[in-house]
């Protein structure tokens, strides 16, 4: 469940869509993709879990179908108990020459139990498009 920011933002031009979590960049050139999530370490009941980490990646495919892993971020909590927040933040530049068929996708792997956060009021987990120049 993505929501484009609408507070205190405005966008410039046409945006990146999204669908079914695939996204799809409007024109060609070179952008820069940052992923944050944020994360509690509890699982579906509230219960507090150690050890736990989490990987985000940011995957890309050229040929609109198969997606290999572009960046990725490992984070971990450590065992001493407790509710734990983190967060995981990766990067990466794209140089997008075909925009029929390079797309990127967001993914997190996880051991032990993980709550994404998400807001509509705030950006708790978010990424971001930027256009830094032509191809």
């Amino acid at each position: 469940n993505w929501e484009r920011n609408d507070t205190n933002f405005q966008q410039i031009g046409t945006g990146v869509s999204e669908s079914s979590g695939i996204f799809s960049f409007p024109i060609t050139g070179k952008w820069l993709i940052q992923l944050s999530y944020c994360w509690q370490s509890v699982d579906s009941s509230g219960n507090n879990q150690a050890h736990v980490y989490v990987i985000a990646e940011i995957q890309a495919t050229t040929n609109n179908s198969s997606y290999d892993r572009i960046a990725r971020s490992p984070t971990s909590n450590d065992n001493t108990g407790g509710t734990y927040w983190k967060s995981s933040y990766v990067s990466t530049m794209l140089d997008v020459t075909d925009i029929s068929n390079q797309k990127v996708s967001f993914s997190s792997y996880r051991a032990n139990g993980l709550k994404v956060m998400g807001s509509s009021s705030q950006t708790d987990t978010a990424v971001t498009f930027l256009k830094m120049g032509d191809t």
